[in-house]
C-alpha cells in the first residue's frame, strides 16, 4: 500500500468581499497618509530651499530688513 500525498487546494482561492473591502480601505488610508506626508514634507523644505527662512529657524537683522523693505510702501532710506 503506497501513501500519495493529499491533494492540495488551489493557491488562489477566492477572497471574502469583507476582506477585500477591508484590505481597500487600508491601501486608501496608507495612500492619504503618504500624500500628507509629501504635502508636509514640501511646505517645510520649500522655504528652506528658497531661502525664504534660515535653517534654524532664527532671523537674523539682515534677514529682517530685508524683508520688512521688500513689504509694499516700504521707505528704502529708513535708518536701519
Amino acid at each position: 500500500m503506497s501513501r500519495g500525498r493529499a491533494p492540495q487546494k488551489p493557491r488562489s482561492s477566492p477572497r471574502r468581499p469583507e476582506k477585500m473591502e477591508m484590505e481597500l480601505q487600508d491601501a486608501e488610508r496608507k495612500r492619504a497618509r503618504l500624500i500628507a506626508s509629501c504635502i508636509v514634507f514640501a511646505l517645510i523644505s520649500i522655504p528652506l530651499i528658497l531661502k525664504i527662512v534660515p535653517p534654524n529657524g532664527m532671523a537674523t537683522d539682515a534677514d529682517v530688513r530685508r524683508i520688512a523693505l521688500s513689504l509694499p510702501g516700504a521707505q528704502k532710506d529708513s535708518p536701519p
